[in-house]
């Protein structure tokens, strides 16, 4: 432990603070209280040993101005020569926690100083428990808030998706039948582009819900860390940003689409700390953790690819740290993005989903740095694959309850040339089954409150062994999605559905290969 001594006597100093050095301690001496007071604002000291009498300050005002510490400060040990009745009750008002009489009896001394280690090392041990409980207990806040904002964003973003579905998908079949270089075409393009910025923030809505369903595959972070450097805003091009990647990165497994999402949300955040004059370091390396990390968050014991993301700009005030990730949380006033406040929220449930962490290291004046931790995956890392799928003449069934979904997909699926027929619900389907055989079935995830999306595929696949099926929808349960694809569907898609994407799709599921989108 690191101990404190305070004797003006430099024969006793140095008595003292060699028995103390051969006990394997790390000694710091002074011979005032002034020193002594001075060394503890800047060093944390397990243990102080000081005289009564000081030339100065005594050795009792600075036992009382040690309280003032808080949990920093130190067991006291007075040493006094001072036999006076009150003298012992006299130390002890004023916080010390035991006394060395003077001369002193070194056997007696080094059974003191037994006791003093034990006490110190069980006050340690406490405060560690305390610090720890009190970590936890802010983590399960911090939990709480992002799982009751979460829980609203996901109803939100259900909802917000069917009412997208016609803007997403009629400025295209527009567009489609206008003559070439209509002035309406430019109009339909500004809808898709507002279209698409909407998309965006609806994604962050689910990804925060952490209810939608995610592909995963083992991806390169490198990679992703190209894409999104390249995909940052061109006002943040004059920050400068430097890039130390290892260059034998291993994939982690997780969704491309969601981990770009992450470090596009921490670069950017990055860069508009540092400000004009500052940069923007990112480093990623392989790293194995065989002990918990306990700090702002607590990361398990495993292998993970580490990517930090380090700012040079003023830190973060540690009166708002806990609360960064909060949904909606934000310290801009002006120039606000469209949806600012939601970028680190997503950030932490977009990384829990992938099973990774997100750990902080900031202190004002000297940037921030975001951890990420994301499990290595030992699965190859798979290619992109290119190419778009042709269009067909077969017949398709959709099976949606939102009326608004039924006609913006049997808009899009006839505009590829297939026969489409369409019901509002799991139970009509299966009715309709017993009557006709389509093609595919493109069924909608959630239709309460009948049979859903899975449910509905079970019972046509006991019908009709043979039945090829595609799962839509923006908010989906992926348990649910999961028991789907173990039966036998043919491939995921979310809403809003775009045209170039449903093609793909149905193509690849009417073909006899499974995908998703």
């Amino acid at each position: 432990m690191r101990v404190l001594l305070v004797e003006d006597d430099f024969v006793i100093r140095e008595l003292v603070a060699d028995i103390f050095s051969h006990r394997g301690h790390e000694v710091s001496a002074c011979s005032s209280a002034e020193s002594a007071w001075q060394l503890c604002q800047e060093h944390r000291f397990s243990l102080c040993v000081t005289d009564w009498v000081l030339p100065g300050m005594d050795g009792l005002e600075l036992t009382r101005r040690l309280q003032q510490l808080g949990n920093r400060r130190p067991m006291v040990l007075v040493m006094t020569a001072r036999q006076e009745p009150g003298d012992l009750a006299a130390v002890l008002d004023a916080g010390a926690d035991d006394y060395l009489a003077k001369p002193m009896d070194l056997e007696l001394l080094e059974t003191r100083l037994t006791v003093a280690e034990r006490r110190v090392c069980e006050m340690e041990a406490r405060l560690e428990a305390e610090a720890a409980a009190a970590a936890s207990e802010r983590q399960l806040l911090r939990a709480q808030r992002l799982d009751a904002a979460g829980r609203l964003a996901g109803q939100v973003a259900h909802d917000f998706n069917n009412l997208l579905a016609p803007l997403a998908g009629y400025p295209e079949l527009i567009k489609a039948s206008l003559p070439e270089d209509h002035v309406a075409a430019e109009y339909c393009d500004a809808m898709l582009a507002a279209v698409e910025q909407i998309v965006q923030i609806n994604d962050e809505l689910i990804a925060l819900s952490r209810r939608g369903h995610t592909e995963y595959q083992p991806v390169h972070l490198d990679r992703l860390v190209s894409a999104a450097v390249a995909a940052l805003p061109p006002t943040l091009d004059a920050v400068p940003l430097h890039l130390k990647l290892a260059p034998d990165l291993l994939p982690v497994q997780g969704s491309p689409t969601q981990l770009q999402r992450v470090l596009v949300s921490l670069l950017t955040n990055a860069a508009e700390a540092a400000g004009p004059g500052g940069e923007v370091t990112v480093t990623a390396s392989n790293v194995y953790l065989d002990e918990p990390l306990h700090r702002y968050s607590q990361v398990a014991v495993g292998e993970y690819v580490r990517l930090d993301v380090h700012d040079s700009g003023p830190g973060i005030d540690p009166e708002i740290q806990d609360h960064i990730f909060d949904p909606f949380f934000t310290t801009k006033t002006t120039g606000r993005r469209r949806g600012a406040g939601l970028g680190l929220s997503v950030v932490q449930a977009v990384l829990e989903e992938h099973r990774g962490y997100v750990d902080l290291d900031c202190s004002l004046d000297r940037g921030t740095t975001f951890h990420v931790y994301l499990p290595i995956s030992r699965s190859p890392a798979s290619s992109p694959t290119t190419g778009t799928a042709p269009q067909g003449t077969e017949s398709v069934l959709v099976v949606d309850d939102d009326p608004w979904q039924r006609q913006v997909l049997t808009r899009l699926l006839e505009d590829l040339g297939y026969a489409v027929d369409t019901v509002s619900s799991g139970e009509a389907a299966l009715s309709y089954l017993e009557a006709g055989a389509p093609d595919l079935l493109i069924l909608d995830m959630v239709m309460p409150p009948g049979l859903d999306g899975t449910e509905t595929f079970r019972r046509a696949r006991a019908h009709r062994p043979e039945q090829r099926a595609l799962l839509v929808s923006g908010y989906a349960e992926a348990e649910r999605v999961e028991e789907a694809r173990a039966l036998g569907i043919s491939g995921f898609l979310r809403k809003p559905v775009t045209r170039p994407q449903l093609a793909r799709a149905v193509r690849v599921a009417l073909d006899g290969t499974r995908s998703s989108t």
